[in-house]
């Protein structure tokens, strides 16, 4: 890690970092996490410099680089507990936790919002890895080791699942495992024997509705879409899901990333869409690097990119980190 002096800054690291992103219009967040990566954090130096790169203000780096609450803009302490104290987790007795915390520890223990596991709370991070079920106990020892982030369990009985019916059934990992399940046939057959206007039917429909608040007619949405005039057209999976309390998301993207991909695909088809991003919450690095997989593997299978599946249909996906 480069030495971090609010005057003197080592700049070079950060040159492939800003080199990698020379010519993408939303490249200031993965800029900055790049940056974060290398520092710890993101000294003043940085910021100006990243500004002088892209050729914006200082005070828009900084005011991103101030909002999200993963950024750092001092060094932080060397063991760090980001313990949630929203709804979910209070009533699980995060606020006997959090007094414990304060009382034993050296200062390393701070509020944080949710994290997604309002299932297993009180809940917190420590170095990217999740502590679940904490008890005021927990900090007799010193500030705990973290592990990896254990599966959303599933209530709904397998025989009744549709959107989760392979979570915990296949490896989310593998396009082999998703395909042995009749993944990726549903798009195969839409490029091979429906036009777009025919999937957008098919899923009106369907009655398929968003997962969000709304519940909005899917097939409407993307009939609006279209028929919008105007190039070109984006798909957008937003997986930020801050609301406390809310994990639905994190099941779906941890447990079977693949399907969220063929329904992106699916859309683009239908909508006339080439290119598409998803958003995902910085607390679900999880999800993150299983979708950065399954990326990856769909397009060494030919299911994004250029005439996908031997059609003249292409589309692709980046993937951001919040």
């Amino acid at each position: 890690m480069a030495a971090t002096d609010t005057h003197t800054v080592d700049l070079s690291p950060l040159e492939a970092v800003l080199q990698r992103h020379a010519n993408d219009p939303g490249g200031l967040l993965p800029i900055l996490q790049g940056a974060q990566a290398i520092y710890g954090h993101v000294p003043p130096p940085v910021v100006t410099h990243i500004a002088e790169r892209l050729g914006v203000s200082p005070g828009h780096v900084f005011s991103t680089a101030t909002f999200y609450a993963l950024l750092d803009q001092v060094p932080p302490p060397p063991k760090r507990v980001r313990l949630c104290r929203d709804g979910p987790c209070r009533l699980m007795g995060g606020e006997t936790v959090w007094r414990a915390g304060q009382a034993n520890d050296d200062g390393a223990v701070e509020p944080y919002s949710c994290i997604g596991h309002c299932y297993a709370g009180p809940a917190a991070m420590v170095d990217g890895g999740v502590l679940e079920g904490l008890t005021p106990e927990v900090w007799h020892m010193g500030v705990p080791e973290a592990g990896p982030a254990a599966p959303v369990p599933i209530l709904t009985s397998k025989e009744d699942r549709r959107l989760l019916v392979n979570v915990g059934e296949i490896d989310p990992v593998s396009v082999d495992d998703y395909r042995a399940r009749g993944g990726y046939e549903a798009l195969r057959h839409a490029l091979s024997n429906m036009t777009p206007q025919q999937v957008i039917e098919a899923v009106t429909a369907s009655g398929l509705r968003g997962r969000g608040g709304a519940g909005f007619p899917t097939g409407r949405k993307w009939a609006f879409t279209a028929q919008a005039p105007g190039e070109p057209k984006y798909v957008i999976c937003n997986a930020d899901e801050s609301e406390p309390g809310t994990f639905k998301d994190r099941a779906l993207l941890e447990g079977d990333p693949h399907r969220v991909l063929e329904g992106m695909i699916l859309a683009g088809y239908a909508v006339g869409a080439t290119h598409g991003v998803i958003y995902v919450r910085g607390e679900y690095t999880t999800a993150y690097h299983r979708l950065e997989q399954a990326i990856a593997q769909a397009r060494d299978a030919g299911l994004l990119g250029q005439r996908i599946l031997g059609s003249a249909f292409r589309f692709d996906v980046e993937l951001h980190l919040g």
